[in-house]
């Protein structure tokens, strides 16, 4: 909840209905449908409502890369999938009826035809917040 400037105190309900409205909305998620959410490692994948109209079709369906081991998760098929930038955020379009998230340590995941928001998953230390690679 941090990364998405939410209070991550415990507290009372109130609290924690209005940290999951405000990730809802962080990712896109407002038409009252449950927000699909997936971990693939380090890679988070959240369904959203819209592609922004300004994003900027990127070529390749690789979703990150790994810093140490040379593995990525990526769409098997790359005619299932496209991906997309905007403001320096990562969209997944899945434009089959389902597309498969892969990688070489972790089971793969069948992603259902949507829009996607993906990003890596960021930890803190005293010294920095850095982006966790596998």
């Amino acid at each position: 909840l941090a990364s998405l400037g939410l209070d991550a105190k415990k507290g009372s309900r109130g609290t924690i209905a209005r940290n999951i409205a405000q990730a809802k909305s962080h990712v896109g998620c407002s038409h009252g449908e449950p927000m699909q959410l997936y971990r693939h490692g380090d890679v988070i994948v959240a369904s959203v409502d819209e592609l922004p109209k300004e994003a900027e079709k990127r070529e390749g369906v690789t979703l990150a890369y790994g810093e140490s081991t040379g593995h990525s998760h990526r769409i098997a098929d790359p005619t299932t999938a496209e991906t997309f930038l905007y403001e320096g955020l990562l969209y997944l379009r899945v434009i089959a009826p389902v597309a498969e998230l892969i990688h070489e340590e972790h089971k793969t995941i069948t992603l259902p035809q949507g829009i996607y928001r993906v990003w890596q998953q960021r930890e803190y230390t005293p010294q920095a917040i850095r982006t966790v690679y596998d």
